[in-house]
């Protein structure tokens, strides 16, 4: 790999692919998300910092806001050779507290969960894997 291809990994994220993939894209009153991340170098041999892994409810409407947000760090100090890929396995707890998905026509509140490698320049990661939270949620007003 010459020169101008490691500073174009660098700037662009693309030294590794890392793909994410649920168990279950859908959580029916479960509050436990199953995922496993897979990571294999574009072309040399890499190494990052740590896999991250990061949990968001967004909310949206006239604006944007975070209602939920949580980061995990999978592994620590990570080196992956040329040709090869490493895979894990990782479980989320959200809270029981956390909002059920909504999609509506003027409100809406998403999940999604991204991993990521931290290495130097742009990190290397899966993109944005939205899942749903169905849970009843109680709406009723209550009096103190």
């Amino acid at each position: 790999m010459g020169l101008f291809d490691n500073i174009k990994n660098y700037v662009t994220g693309g030294a590794a692919e890392v793909k994410l993939e649920l168990e279950s894209a859908t959580l029916i009153e479960e509050q436990l998300l199953k995922l496993t991340i897979a990571a294999r170098p574009s072309s040399d041999t890499i190494h990052a910092k740590k896999l991250y892994l990061e949990v968001k409810a967004l909310e949206s409407s006239s604006t944007k806001n975070v209602r939920y947000q949580k980061d995990y760090v999978v592994e620590s100090e990570i080196q992956i050779n040329e040709g090869n890929e490493r895979e894990w396995t990782f479980e989320v707890e959200l809270p029981p507290e956390a909002p059920a998905t909504h999609i509506g026509k003027h409100f809406s509140l998403e999940w999604g969960v991204k991993a990521g490698l931290d290495m130097g320049g742009k990190d290397p990661d899966s993109g944005w894997v939205r899942f749903v939270l169905n849970k009843e949620m109680d709406y009723s007003i209550k009096n103190s």
